[in-house]
């Protein structure tokens, strides 16, 4: 039953005053204060920016730009 409510956590859109996924690990440091990480459940990748507290998702720009420092 847990497993299905992650499930529907996963699910729910992206918001900036919700972050549904609880099981989130450290994939790759971007920066000092950036890191890219990934929800173990659904599998989506959301940028944390720790001196702004503020998460996103990985993709369009943002990814771009990550990218293209690289």
């Amino acid at each position: 039953m847990k497993k299905f409510i992650q499930k529907m956590r996963c699910a729910m859109p992206f918001s900036l005053t919700y972050f549904g996924h609880r099981n989130i690990f450290v994939e790759l440091k971007l920066s000092d204060n950036v890191e890219l990480v990934r929800c173990r459940d659904c599998g989506k990748e959301f940028v944390m920016n720790n001196l702004m507290r503020v998460i996103l998702p990985y993709d369009g720009d943002i990814k771009e730009f990550y990218d293209r420092r690289k």
